[in-house]
C-alpha cells in the first residue's frame, strides 16, 4: 500500500488536498477510490497516538472546506439532472386534450441538444 509507513496525519492532509483538487477539477469519478483511501488513513490515525488539538483543528478545517466543495458539486450534478429532464420534456413537446378528449401534440420541438457555456 502506498504511503503505509507515512505519518497518518500527513497522509490524511495530503488526501484532503487531493480531494480538493479532484473537486475543483470536476473529476468526480475519482472520489470513490479517494474515500476508501481516506477511510484507511482515518483508521490508522485512530489506531495510533492521538494528534494534538491544533493538528486536529487543521485537519477539520481542510475537511470542512472540502465539504463546501462537495455540496457545490452535488448541487451542480442535481442542476444538470434537472436541465436534462427539462430538455427531454421539451423534445417530447406538450400534449393537450380538446373538448372531445382527443389528445394532440402542442409546440413540438425539433430534436437538438442545447449547448450552454
Amino acid at each position: 500500500m502506498i504511503g503505509f509507513r507515512r505519518n497518518p496525519v500527513e497522509l490524511l492532509a495530503d488526501l484532503l488536498g487531493e480531494e480538493r483538487r479532484i473537486l475543483l477539477e470536476g473529476r468526480l469519478g475519482q472520489l470513490a477510490d479517494l474515500v476508501r483511501r481516506k477511510q484507511a488513513a482515518l483508521e490508522r490515525l485512530q489506531a495510533g497516538r492521538a494528534p494534538d488539538e491544533e493538528v486536529l483543528a487543521q485537519l477539520r478545517a481542510l475537511a470542512q472546506a472540502n465539504l463546501g466543495l462537495l455540496e457545490a458539486a452535488a448541487e451542480g450534478v442535481a442542476a444538470g439532472q434537472r436541465r436534462l429532464a427539462q430538455l427531454r420534456s421539451d423534445v417530447r413537446g406538450w400534449r393537450s386534450y380538446d373538448s372531445q378528449g382527443h389528445r394532440s401534440a402542442v409546440g413540438q420541438v425539433a430534436r437538438r441538444l442545447e449547448h450552454k457555456a
